[in-house]
Order: structure tokens, then C-alpha cells, then sequence
């Protein structure tokens, strides 16, 4: 007699915004909990997958691994499956392709279950983009951990906008809230918070990039400073016959970095800006 639609359409900007990251080398990985199916079709719609990608599936509701009790494959099985999909990965990027990785929940919790998680991660360096579908919100901070302890020297951002979320959030080195319809639970326990998912692209290309270089430049500036400082005291010292004696005023010595060196050092690291 009729039909009933439900669509949770994506904010303006999102697919430019994943485009931009995956030109800037950034790895984009979707924790979501909608089903496979629907994930999938979401990775399509905002570019996170296009279809020259090999499609790698991790799914204990295929139906295609043997299941144990509680509906998760066996560990027999999810070895062997992800040893397949490592030897799938290594052939379609050794021919110059990409390939992306689908896990759900069943799959992701024999994983965790039988401590698999250095296969999965091998498998997941391989792909362009990770899909995780039916995940809990446990599972999303244990995903995020995961890449974490495999590779301390990798910096992971959780972008989010529902209670769910704040487990991975918290988990990550940067954790980012969006503040929508789900409530205020994601902003109130993130590091930053935005408005709509495109401002990320702005946050982490723009203002990320300013402050990292400020960074780096401000602490070059804390050393240059003091090395200068410091120099003629050492050379002071072969004509004191290293006595002791100082070669500044008390006044002059105590001053330098709280007031004559500390304003150049703060405007560089708030104002300075190599590229417009």
C-alpha cells in the first residue's frame, strides 16, 4: 500500500575531505555500527572506496568461515581466512592496485579473542581503507589501541559525534568531536571539537600543518637561544681559569629568558606562517 524511507544523508564536504587525506598519505579507517552492507555502500558514496579497489572480506555473517558457539569464526578459520586475505593484499598491490579491507564484528571479536591482532595490522597496511561494520563502541577503542601498539611511532585521530564514539576518542592521540544531533557526549570528551566533518580538512591540513612546523621551530629557537647564551660563559671560563667567575650581572642573567628572549620565541610559535 505504501513505502517508508529512513535516509541519514552525509554533511556537505565529506568525500572532498577524504579525498584530500588520502592525496595527503593519511590513512582514513570507517568504525561504524551499521551493517556490512551498508558501510560499504557509505564507503562508496564519500570516496573512501572506489571500484578499482579489490574489496577484501573479514565477515563472520558471510557465512563463509566456520562458526563456533557464539556465531564467531573459529580460530582455525579466521587464521587461515586472514592469511588468504594477506596473500589477496600482496597480489593486488604488486600490481599496481588498491584494495581495501571489510571486517565486522563477529570476525573483529575472534581477532581479539585469539590475540590476531599482528596479522590483522599486517593486512591493514596494505589497504588503502578500512572498513569495520557492526562494531561495538568497546571494539572501536580496542581497533584504535591495536594500530597504536603496533607502531608507536604512527599518531591516530578519532573523529566522532555520538556517545558511542567516546571510547575511540579517548582511546586516540587526538580525539575530535563533532558536534551533532547525537548529543554532546563526543565534544565534551575530545580534544577539539568542530562543527561539521569538513572542517577537518582545514584542522589537520591548515592549522595542523602551521602548528606542527611552530612547533618544531619554537623548540630549534629554545636551543639556538641558549646555546648563544651559554657560549660566551664556556669561553669566558679558559680566560677565568675556570674560577667560577660569571661574566653577566645577576639581573641580566635571571631576565634573559623570562623577559628579554621570551616574546620573539611566543609570537614565532602563535603568529609564525611559512605558506598563506
Amino acid at each position: 500500500m505504501g513505502v517508508t524511507a529512513i535516509e541519514d544523508k552525509l554533511q556537505d564536504g565529506v568525500d572532498e575531505t577524504l579525498i584530500k587525506f588520502r592525496e595527503a598519505n593519511i590513512k582514513v579507517w570507517m568504525l561504524t555500527g551499521d551493517k556490512v552492507d551498508t558501510a560499504i555502500n557509505i564507503g562508496f558514496s564519500c570516496n573512501l572506496i572506489d571500484p578499482s579497489m579489490t574489496l577484501l572480506r573479514a565477515c563472520g555473517e558471510d557465512n563463509l568461515m566456520k562458526l563456533d558457539h557464539d556465531k564467531c569464526p573459529t580460530q582455525a578459520a579466521i587464521t587461515q581466512k586472514l592469511k588468504e586475505l594477506c596473500a589477496n593484499a600482496v597480489s593486488a598491490t604488486g600490481n599496481g592496485g588498491e584494495c581495501a579491507l571489510i571486517v565486522d564484528t563477529a570476525s573483529l571479536s575472534s581477532i581479539l579473542m585469539y590475540k590476531l591482532e599482528e596479522q590483522l595490522n599486517e593486512i591493514c597496511k596494505k589497504c588503502k581503507s578500512v572498513i569495520c561494520a557492526r562494531v561495538t563502541p568497546r571494539q572501536k577503542a580496542a581497533i584504535v589501541d591495536m594500530v597504536r601498539r603496533a607502531d608507536p611511532l604512527l599518531v591516530t585521530l578519532s573523529v566522532g559525534d555520538g556517545a558511542n564514539d567516546v571510547p575511540m576518542i579517548q582511546t586516540a592521540h587526538i580525539g575530535i568531536g563533532i558536534h551533532g544531533l547525537e548529543g554532546k557526549q563526543a565534544v565534551n570528551n575530545s580534544d577539539y571539537a568542530i562543527g561539521q566533518f569538513r572542517f577537518l580538512k582545514k584542522l589537520l591540513l591548515v592549522h595542523g600543518r602551521w602548528n606542527y612546523r611552530r612547533t618544531c621551530n619554537v623548540c630549534l629557537y629554545m636551543f639556538y637561544k641558549n646555546v648563544v647564551y651559554v657560549a660566551p660563559q664556556f669561553f669566558f671560563a679558559s680566560r677565568c681559569l675556570a674560577s667560577g667567575q660569571p661574566i653577566y650581572n645577576d639581573a641580566i642573567y635571571q631576565a634573559y629568558n623570562t623577559c628579554y628572549t621570551a616574546t620573539p620565541v611566543m609570537c614565532m610559535g602563535i603568529f609564525d606562517r611559512d605558506v598563506r
